[in-house]
């Protein structure tokens, strides 16, 4: 791929000369403006990113993220439209994001908790990208993973951006970096590296997942109002904690509380909270985020599908039978399956099914029903049967029952 070199000329056309108006973001590095670029075919619409070269850091950061969006692609990592190097203006160009930063849609109910965990899904990918998997010969440890760099596109797909902090390493096991500066976002900075100053993949597995549950709770890693220096007010340890107590259903956005199947909430936070452990050791890989991220979509989807489908009580039917361990599995489309197929409850030896239309059927012995109007029903011999069949009504729960007796 070659690197497209923009005029500082044409960026200023597409910024209005950097103009106020433009200016979508603005920080340590400089300023991000808003533009419409002049090409071939019309107008493309990008954001520049002007370094502050006032010191050293700004020409640093510029060559280190335009390697980094150069070599590393990939369609979760923010796309690379070009840069500009004139008149000492240091100016990166990339494909613009409409749908704004995470940090500003946290709390916003519309982000449903299935886009939600869809935005999860694609940052860990991308992270996994970023982080080697099992066959690039390197690596790049981001440093700097928070909700305000991780952008939406039109499709609502996220982008991990900013790479200012970032470091090119060897995809080596266990590599590590000792480095005195520290990397930028209070309340996603790992406390290990606080302490030793050495960072890893796993540096980035805890800022991620502090924004795992930033995604989950709809507020920002230091809540407005919160002392900076207060740190057990943080959302990591805070959630870290509401997780041990079993209480952070407490804790969930209410936005979006009434949407998530029980399920898909415990795999979600159990990832999130592993990936806060306090030895790095014992954090996932980015990978193991993204195959546990996917699980709990899973079962929010199958949810949603099949529950309607189950009889409300589905649960306590299926711990009377002699297979109770299959009202746990993930997928609720066995349960279902399971259920029209027909299962045996335990207490009395009752044969329980679904039919076509999603009614009851129970099978019981003759010996152990008794009706009202007996003179009026009679017992139907089917040849593919060994037994006697009476279809009948419970007048006492409107329940459809299945009578069985052995043929004579």
């Amino acid at each position: 791929m070659d690197i497209i070199r923009i005029s500082l000329e044409d960026i200023k056309y597409a910024t209005d000369n950097f103009s106020d108006e433009k200016c979508i973001g603005r920080g340590a590095f400089g300023k991000l403006f808003k533009g419409q670029l002049r090409h071939a075919n019309g107008h493309k619409i990008i954001a520049a990113k002007r370094l502050n070269t006032m010191n050293g850091e700004g020409v640093r950061d510029f060559f280190l993220e335009l390697k980094i969006l150069l070599k590393f692609t990939h369609r979760n990592v923010i796309g690379l439209e070009g840069y500009c190097d004139e008149m000492g203006e240091k100016i990166i160009v990339y494909e613009y994001a409409p749908n704004s930063s995470l940090d500003n849609l946290l709390n916003d109910a519309s982000l449903t908790w299935k886009k939600r965990l869809e935005i999860g899904i694609d940052v860990a990918s991308g992270l996994d990208f970023l982080h080697g998997g099992v066959l690039r010969r390197e690596m790049v440890l981001h440093r700097d993973m928070k909700s305000s760099n991780i952008l939406l596109d039109r499709n609502w797909k996220a982008k991990i951006a900013n790479f200012g902090l970032s470091l090119i390493s060897p995809n080596i096991q266990d590599t590590n970096y000792v480095i005195e500066e520290d990397p930028a976002g209070a309340g996603y900075i790992d406390p290990a590296y606080l302490k030793t100053h050495t960072i890893s993949k796993a540096a980035d597995i805890y800022s991620f997942g502090v924004v795992l549950f930033e995604i989950l709770c709809g507020r920002l890693a230091i809540p407005t109002g919160v002392d900076v220096q207060d740190k057990e007010q943080y959302l990591g340890p805070l959630a870290k904690n509401f997780h041990e107590k079993n209480k952070l259903q407490e804790f969930v956005f209410e936005g979006i509380k009434e949407q998530i199947v029980p399920q898909s909430l415990s795999t979600f936070a159990d990832i999130a909270h592993k990936c806060l452990h306090d030895d790095w050791h014992q954090r996932p890989t980015a990978s193991e985020v993204v195959a546990q991220l996917k699980e709990a979509k899973e079962f929010q989807e199958d949810c949603g599908i099949w529950e309607p489908k189950l009889p409300s009580d589905y649960k306590e039917i299926i711990q009377q039978s002699k297979i109770p361990e299959i009202c746990y599995t993930k997928k609720k489309e066995v349960v279902y399956n399971m259920l029209h197929t027909g299962i045996l409850i335990q207490n009395g030896n009752v044969w329980f099914s679904l039919d076509g239309n999603n009614n009851r059927n129970e099978m019981i012995s003759a010996k152990l029903f008794t009706y009202k109007n007996q003179s009026s029903q009679k017992w139907i011999h089917k040849r593919s049967s060994r037994y006697n069949i009476l279809h009948t009504s419970s007048f006492l729960n409107k329940k459809s029952f299945l009578m069985i007796s052995p043929c004579k």
